[in-house]
């Protein structure tokens, strides 16, 4: 049983990792805004089109890096699961980091709370597991980006680790 102290100090931690969570998002947004008032709209109509008329459908790429030895449950649609990342451009250079933060990301699956390549790539995961995920930029921030630090139509890779699901 959890004493008043331990309750208090569990929902402070909660509510700053929402904190921390809210922040990134809307440093990512502001930057996003400024990267378009400044003409970084991304790619030009004709690039767009030319993409459209492509028939092959972007798919995301999932390599197992660490499987447990056990799996009580599997990460489906619905569930609450936190992870931790580390997302690089194909160059290999670093645009985020929850490991930097030593905080965990916490989102509910297939509510469109992350990136499409996200949604997908993290169904059917164990606690535990570690995956690489290669996803296009069709299934990542699209032909804008996420300027500055993702630029129009970037594929991402995402080192993740599953560590809890509720």
């Amino acid at each position: 049983v959890k004493s008043n102290k331990q309750r208090e100090g569990s929902n402070q931690n909660t509510r700053m990792n929402r904190s921390t969570v809210l922040l990134v998002i809307t440093i990512l947004l502001i930057a996003s805004i400024e990267g378009y008032r400044k003409g970084e709209k991304g790619i030009s109509k004709k690039e767009a089109m030319k993409d459209k008329l492509s028939f092959k459908k972007p798919e995301i790429k999932v390599d197992i890096l660490k499987r447990p030895e056990e799996c009580e449950r599997k990460t489906k649609n619905g569930d609450t699961i936190s992870v931790h990342y580390v997302g690089t451009l194909e160059d290999g250079k670093k645009f985020d980091s929850s490991r930097d933060r030593n905080e965990p990301l916490s989102f509910s699956l297939g509510t469109g709370q992350v990136i499409k390549g996200w949604e997908q790539g993290m169904s059917g995961a164990c606690v535990g597991e570690q995956r690489k995920l290669w996803i296009p930029y069709q299934l990542a921030y699209g032909d804008r980006g996420m300027p500055p630090l993702i630029p129009a139509r970037s594929n991402l890779i995402f080192e993740v680790e599953i560590v809890g699901i509720k």
